[in-house]
């Protein structure tokens, strides 16, 4: 069992409390700030340095003589944030890891300890679902920043237009732009939306059970980091070429723990030799981040979902399906026919009694990835048909869910849903087939928001076949009612 604790209208004013801390941030910035140097391959401040196109890792680094890292990831071609890795050096280990979306607003924050998903951006608000390593879930709702998200992308994409007009602009070997003029108003982007949120939320659970667990480090880093928050730092920052011998004396003198024996190998290998550790290094930071990431995949379904609807797992265990967790699922790819169709059960005054039986269903799967938990899932129902939807998939042994959002449009009007497929595959079929759909958005001629029905395929044999079976077509009541099982121009909202 988990637990779930909802906080509504959180109106967390963070602009006051966040000039506070600039304050102090602000003196110690002053501290160690030197005079501007002329030329840019030197470096400027004492404690940091810039390091651009750190080899096929990241696209930029800024390395402390405390030992500490910050790696910056953007999208191929944009000045547009994909990740931001923040490596503890005293503790030798990825501390926090803030991940974008396509339009550079973060979507997750991750530690070991607890997972953070982040959406519904309006206005200068966002919700959060908080997933700790016990398995606790906390939604926060209506957070309040000084940031407007829709300046902040039109500030993405005046970047972006410079980096088009740019004739200085060089691709790193995995095609990303690099740019010394840009790079740096590029990461002052990254470093105010990343500290807005994280600050946001860690004053926002800062009163809550999870205050010191999630609050207290969010806040660190959001509220009063030094690098995060130091825009005048960047100001100063020096930015070298890891090609470049200035690389070299920057890593003997700032790269701290992190990359102490590289600076040595600079006695035996010379400039190559100290460049190519610290890249290995980097390769071993970004392996171990990846695996973190994997292993939080399921928490990252599971408040994707929460963002859609905070009770949505108890609508779950209202309709009766079986939800298989886990994070090594079983390998399900192929099509599936699913017959007899019939409804369970239904939450809300349904039309259709249970044992009403519904088109039959040809299930397919595809493009099945237990890396990422990520799986492709197509099908035909009745006169439906939708293709391609992008989904997850979780479970242990045999057993498996997959995780479907889509959206569409009914009779010119938006339309949600979540659905579930669950069950046990085996060699020929899947057994116990078991689906749910959940309205997230209604259309007027749809369900409403938070009714759902529960299918299960009524002999417990779903075939594995190949091509296509011809359905009962004396049934045509379809799942959603009027419109269908899906509404026009589906597609997964997943990604």
């Amino acid at each position: 069992m988990y637990r779930l604790i909802a906080f509504k209208t959180m109106k967390r004013v963070v602009f006051s409390l966040v000039v506070v801390t600039a304050i102090a941030v602000s003196t110690a910035i002053m501290g160690c700030k030197k005079e501007k140097p002329e030329s840019e391959e030197v470096v400027a401040s004492p404690e940091y340095v810039g390091v651009i196109d750190f080899g096929e890792q990241y696209d930029f680094a800024i390395l402390g003589k405390d030992g500490s890292g910050y790696f910056y990831e953007f999208q191929d071609e944009k000045p547009i944030p994909e990740r931001l890795s923040i490596y503890d050096g005293n503790k030798r280990e990825v501390n926090m890891v803030f991940n974008f979306d396509e339009d550079g607003l973060p979507k997750t924050i991750i530690s070991k300890d607890f997972t953070v998903v982040l959406g519904n951006y309006t206005g200068n608000r966002f919700d959060a679902v908080i997933i700790t390593k016990d398995d606790e879930r906390h939604i926060f709702e209506n957070i309040e920043t000084d940031i407007y998200w829709d300046d902040y992308k039109n500030d993405l994409n005046d970047l972006l237009s410079e980096v088009k007009s740019s004739t200085i602009v060089r691709k790193s070997s995995i095609g990303k732009w690099i740019n010394k003029n840009i790079v740096k108003p590029a990461v002052k982007s990254v470093n105010t939306i990343s500290s807005a949120v994280a600050c946001g939320v860690g004053i926002g659970v800062s009163t809550t059970g999870v205050g010191a667990i999630v609050g207290v480090p969010l806040a660190l880093y959001g509220c009063t980091n030094m690098v995060l928050n130091g825009l005048e730092l960047l100001d100063d920052l020096g930015v070298i070429d890891y090609e470049s011998p200035e690389f070299v004396n920057a890593i003997r003198t700032n790269g701290g723990d992190m990359f102490q024996n590289c600076a040595t190998m600079v006695l035996t290998g010379g400039a190559w030799g100290g460049a190519g550790c610290v890249i290995s290094g980097a390769t071993m930071i970004k392996n171990g981040l990846d695996s973190i990431e994997n292993r939080k995949k399921e928490d990252i379904i599971i408040g994707d979902l929460l963002l859609q609807s905070n009770n949505i797992f108890e609508i779950f265990d209202e309709l009766g399906i079986e939800i298989n967790r886990g994070i090594n699922p079983p390998q399900i790819e192929g099509t599936y026919f699913i017959s007899p169709l019939v409804l369970v059960s239904s939450n809300f005054a349904d039309s259709y009694s249970p044992g009403y039986r519904f088109a039959d269903m040809q299930l397919s799967f595809s493009e099945q990835n237990n890396n990422n938990l990520s799986i492709a899932c197509s099908y035909i129902s009745g006169t439906q048909i939708a293709n391609g939807l992008g989904a997850f998939i979780t479970g242990e042994g045999n057993k498996f869910s997959v995780y479907v959002e889509t959206s569409g449009t009914i009779s010119g009007h938006p339309f949600k849903s979540v659905e579930i497929y669950s069950g046990e595959i085996t060699y020929s079929a899947i057994k116990n087939f078991q689906f749910v759909m959940i309205v997230t958005q209604e259309a007027p001629t749809s369900m409403k928001k938070g009714q759902g029905r529960f299918f299960i395929d009524q002999d417990g044999f779903s075939e594995k076949i190949l091509g296509q079976k011809s359905q009962n077509s004396k049934i045509i009541s379809d799942l959603s009612d009027e419109t269908g099982l899906l509404p026009a121009g589906v597609q997964s909202t997943f990604k």
